[in-house]
């Protein structure tokens, strides 16, 4: 697991790549929510393009950093969401939380 982070203007993408399981997530969180304390973005980017697996656990990682950026007063979406990971998403109703973008061709 790990998160590589880009910052271009006040816009942050947080490329998570591995697994995302009860292991995982709370390291992913902790890097995540101290980038968002730092840099006060405007908008969050979760990219789940390198994501191999996903279980339950991220879902509550979704929902938490939706709360942090909703409190921060930024935007948060995903992006790349594939395989079992966005059937995870979308059969939980998550897309009705955060807005998931598909992957631009």
């Amino acid at each position: 697991m790990a998160v590589i982070f880009k910052k271009q203007d006040s816009v942050i993408r947080a490329l998570i790549s591995g697994e995302i399981d009860h292991h995982t997530t709370r390291e992913i969180c902790k890097e995540i929510d101290k980038r968002i304390a730092v840099l006060r973005p405007s908008a969050v980017i979760l990219d789940f393009k390198e994501v191999s697996f996903m279980d339950s656990s991220g879902l509550a990682l979704v929902a938490g950093r939706k709360r942090l950026c909703d409190e921060a007063g930024a935007d948060i979406w995903i992006e790349n969401l594939t395989g079992y990971p966005k059937k995870i998403m979308l059969l939980s109703g998550a897309d009705r939380l955060i807005k998931i973008k598909e992957e631009e061709k």
